[in-house]
């Protein structure tokens, strides 16, 4: 199967997915943000199928994008629920978490 057929059904699982999980109250972020990437994943290959000139993106664009999207939602959950005392980091620290990695 060509790579751009698999990442049609890929991003047409993950959007199904997402789907079902943006129907439970308790993961409709998780959900939603599955929706989006099943999304993207299925015009990303429809991209790559009609226009193959077109430039590739880096492969570190989109291990950055899944890195901060974990990160906003590591910082969502955690304001969200009761969390302990030892999970009270300031703001600062996350921001030096995401802007230390680019950096170098």
């Amino acid at each position: 199967m060509p790579i751009k057929e698999a990442l049609f059904w890929f991003g047409l699982a993950t959007y199904e997915t997402g789907l079902w999980f943006s129907l439970t109250p308790e993961q409709r972020i998780l959900g939603f943000s599955l929706l989006l990437l099943g999304l993207l994943l299925s015009v990303a290959s429809i991209l790559i199928h009609y226009k193959p000139q077109m430039k590739k993106p880096p492969v570190w664009m989109l291990l950055f994008f899944i890195n901060v999207a974990a990160l906003a939602y590591d910082i969502y959950d955690r304001h969200r629920s009761a969390s302990p005392a030892q999970f009270n980091i300031p703001i600062w620290g996350y921001l030096a978490a995401v802007l230390v990695p680019i950096v170098i």
